[in-house]
């Protein structure tokens, strides 16, 4: 024990941040040191010197629970009886000790200051302007009536009306509008003067209209109605008998739709002002006076926050995608329509299809974002607000998803090929212009993340001292930013097609114009430029879970990972291969002929960096000590699951099977393994994983494990289902099918599964919303990883790493006694990870 003579340190519990004075500033008190009887939880603060600041859980010398958060500002020796209500906008200084620039200066108080020797200033309220009558812009204080004249700010400290002094570098100046002492002022840049911009008793706007989700969505639909607007009062200066014309109105109201919501979200704001000359300020933290779920509603710049933002949206857009598929696998149950229509059934599985996958790009953005800062040692991403507009570019975006549905909807498949998507209902055209807002996040977020990588790793974060995930994650951001390009292009130029007449794609052209010599458009080149996107995005749904898997299995098997080199070559050589296999989506398409083994070729090559990963797996588990919570038993689920899609894999690929199996239920049960198993399965894993750690709260292993076996055993009866009725002739995208086929019997199966699987996930649901507020306090390392954010507390501070940190050792060396990871990690707390024993 070091012992000072304000407050206890345990050695084996101190960071040794090095930031206090003299060491520690995380706690001031420890479980060693009895807490005084009368210093109760009630206040919930408690200090015993200036500057320190920290959290105590423990029990008084009376045995009851208490819980201290340090945050007062005190002097040395000096403590606050917790058993009176403190108010906790008070600041309290004596012995010429402040608050940030608050520096004492014998009996009066400069503009830097806000309270003299043995006085308190409440700043919640407003103190009268009254400096202007001192020349030397300094006032006394009446210690008695605790007053300045002057207008207190914790932090600008500045009052309205007053110059900051060039030399004062203790001074807050970027900020434009700090909330000062119920005012909202304004910094100037030029003179570095405080003007009083907006009074707090002036008019404000109801809560609900300060939720950025809200005005974001105010702002899309004035937008829409704005753009559909400009179409009629163009065409109608133009001269064209039809004012309105429904199709271009919907397109422009879409595209101003989006930048309203952008606007109204406050995603442009900080560009905005950059544009006019204003700073602006990178706050940290849940908004003053507004609720903890509101920054979650509202634009925010901690990586964390965005991730959850991610993974939020992604399970609600993945539920509205779920519904779509057990209405129309209803609908399957028997031959015949029983109810909906064979439009209404085309529209359903066609939205079905890029709802959920764009509810898996946003679950690989929670991934990304929420977990490669923290693995690398970073404070953030690169470009926090650039982050922050990737994540509420997808909601606008999506939202243009679900509006489709309910202005025709489109016929087209998820794929959108052309000439039929040249003809279908106008929601064919939210449908394009979805995707392309969607894949405008996808390619701001990976240059983002290659930026935070190259540039923010940890020292001696090597690249093969990377985390795998991190291997992964990379290798899906070149994936993104080199392919998404192509897909975003393609359903741009049908959707120019469309409203311009362009002739792309559409093959069918008048006599007319064919007399004139206008070529006919060409449906195989939209097909090569989707699915040179598509084929390697599958990838880009897979890799991020695949690495997922082998972060997780070395933990769960205390011991290292092996092959960890090949392991990460593997995941960038899969990136590499995706983009040479693109054409065997295209076999029964028309392309030439002596392309085909080329192909083929190539997408059986895929295999063999995915087998690199299977044999890594199968080696990691090997005589290791397992154990089976929650999340490795998803880890286990996603070998099995992503197994039965890589064995349905290559008849799809070779060309001779190829030639009957496309466009079957082989394909489609094919493709659900692959994603369940690449990263469904993984997703859910990684939820369980890291959800103490941000949440600072145990779920429910119980519910978890429920959640585990009802998924897993009805994922199986589907996917497997899906491959026997494609062998038994049941075409894809078909509302129908013969009874001759007798295939109702496996149809009912399918469909079956696919509740219990809608049933699992809210399972999962609940069980993580009710335990966020009432899980037990979880650990700060429950699964005793190496990883560097499970050696920081829980839940995850806002700035998440007091210190700058080194890596010292490699990432997975679990069960080799003595090794080491992180500078933060304690040799005698590996010291139990001794070699396993078989």
């Amino acid at each position: 024990m070091k012992e000072w003579p304000w407050f206890y340190i345990d050695p084996e519990t101190c960071i040794d941040c090095g930031a206090c004075i003299p060491e520690c500033p995380y706690e001031a008190i420890f479980e060693e040191e009895a807490v005084p009887a009368d210093y109760s939880a009630k206040g919930g603060e408690y200090i015993a010197r200036t500057g320190l600041q920290g959290h105590y859980e423990g029990k008084n010398d009376q045995g009851e629970d208490v819980i201290l958060d340090c945050t007062k500002q005190l002097a040395a020796g000096e403590t606050i009886d917790l058993t009176e209500d403190i108010q906790p906008n008070y600041a309290y200084f004596t012995e010429g000790v402040g608050y940030g620039a608050l520096d004492m200066q014998d009996d009066e108080v400069d503009i830097s200051e806000a309270v003299a020797e043995e006085a308190a200033v409440d700043v919640s309220e407003s103190v009268a302007v009254d400096a202007s009558e001192e020349s030397d812009s300094s006032v006394s204080v009446d210690s008695e009536s605790e007053t300045v004249e002057e207008t207190v700010d914790q932090q600008d400290e500045v009052g309205i009306g007053e110059a900051i002094p060039e030399d004062e570098s203790d001074y807050i100046e970027e900020p434009p509008r700090v909330e000062e002492a119920g005012v909202l002022a304004q910094v100037s840049s030029d003179d570095k003067t405080v003007t009083q911009v907006n009074d707090a008793s002036s008019w404000q706007p109801p809560f609900f209209f300060t939720i950025g989700l809200v005005r974001g969505l105010l702002g899309q639909l004035f937008g829409t109605l704005f753009g559909m607007g400009l179409v009629w009062v163009v065409r109608f200066f133009m001269g064209l008998e039809e004012y309105w014309a429904a199709e271009p109105a919907w397109v422009v109201g879409a595209i101003t739709g989006t930048l309203g919501f952008m606007i109204g979200v406050g995603a442009l704001t900080d560009w905005g002002k950059w544009m006019i000359g204003m700073q602006t300020p990178m706050v940290h933290g849940p908004p003053s006076g507004k609720p903890t779920w509101f920054r979650y509603l509202s634009v925010d710049y901690n990586h964390k926050v965005i991730g959850i933002q991610y993974a939020v949206t992604g399970i609600f857009v993945m539920l509205v995608g779920g519904t779509l598929a057990i209405i129309f696998r209803l609908e399957l149950v028997a031959t015949g329509m029983q109810y909906i229509t064979y439009n209404t059934y085309n529209s359903f599985i066609s939205a079905h299809g890029i709802i959920m996958i764009v509810s898996i790009l946003l679950g690989v953005g929670a991934m990304i974002n929420y977990l490669v800062p923290l693995m690398i040692g970073a404070s953030d991403m690169a470009f926090p607000r650039l982050n922050a507009f990737g994540y509420w570019i997808n909601v606008p975006g999506a939202i243009l998803l679900i509006t489709a549905l309910f202005v025709g909807g489109w016929d087209t498949g998820w794929t959108g090929y052309p000439p039929l998507s040249a003809r279908a209902p106008i929601g064919v055209q939210l449908f394009f212009l979805g995707v392309y807002m969607i894949g405008l996040s996808s390619i701001v977020g990976s240059l983002n993340l290659l930026v935070t990588v190259g540039k923010m790793r940890a020292p001696g974060m090597s690249l093969f001292r990377m985390p795998i995930f991190v291997w992964a994650s990379v290798s899906t951001a070149i994936l993104q930013l080199t392919a998404t390009q192509f897909i975003g292009l393609a359903f741009l130029m049908v959707v120019t097609e469309r409203i311009l007449g362009m002739g792309f794609f559409d093959p069918f052209i008048s006599d007319a114009a064919a007399a004139a010599g206008v070529p006919a458009g060409d449906p195989v080149l939209f097909q090569h430029l989707f699915w040179f996107y598509s084929h390697p995005a599958v990838y880009v749904f897979i890799l991020p879970g695949l690495g997922i898997i082998s972060e997780l299995l070395p933990v769960f098997a205390r011991k290292p990972l092996f092959g960890y080199r090949w392991i990460a070559i593997s995941s960038m050589s899969i990136a590499l291969l995706g983009f040479l296999v693109w054409a065997h989506h295209m076999f029964v398409s028309g392309m030439s002929d002596f392309l085909r083994i080329p192909f083929m070729l190539a997408t059986m090559l895929v295999a063999v960096p995915t087998g690199v990963k299977f044999f890594s797996w199968l080696g990691t588990m090997w005589q290791g000590k397992l154990t089976f919570p929650t999340p490795m038993l998803f880890v286990l689920g996603a070998i099995s699951v992503f197994l039965i899609g890589g064995l349905t894999g290559p008849p799809a690929g070779t060309v001779a099977t190829d030639l009957f199996l496309h466009d079957t239920y082989w394909v489609v049960g094919h493709f659900h393994a692959t994603m369940f198993g690449g990263f469904v399965f993984p997703f859910f894993a990684a939820l369980y994983y890291w959800y103490p750690k941000a949440t600072g709260r145990q779920y429910s292993e119980r519910l978890g494990k429920l959640h585990f076996w009802l998924m897993t055993p009805a994922f199986w009866v589907q996917s497997i289902g899906q491959a026997l009725v494609g062998l038994k002739g049941m075409r894809r995208r078909i509302a129908d099918y013969d009874p001759a086929l007798g295939i109702e019997p496996y149809h009912v199966a399918i469909t079956v599964a696919g509740i219990v699987i809608a049933v699992s996930v809210l399972v999962c649901i609940y069980n993580l919303w009710y335990h966020a507020r009432n899980g037990q306090k979880a650990q700060d390392n429950p699964w005793r990883s190496r990883s560097p954010e499970f050696q920081i507390p829980s839940p995850i501070p806002e700035h998440s790493y007091a210190t700058s940190f080194e890596i010292i050792g490699e990432p997975y060396d679990y069960g080799l006694p003595g090794s080491v990871y992180t500078s933060m990690e304690s040799v005698n707390g590996t010291e139990s990870d001794k070699v396993l024993q078989s």
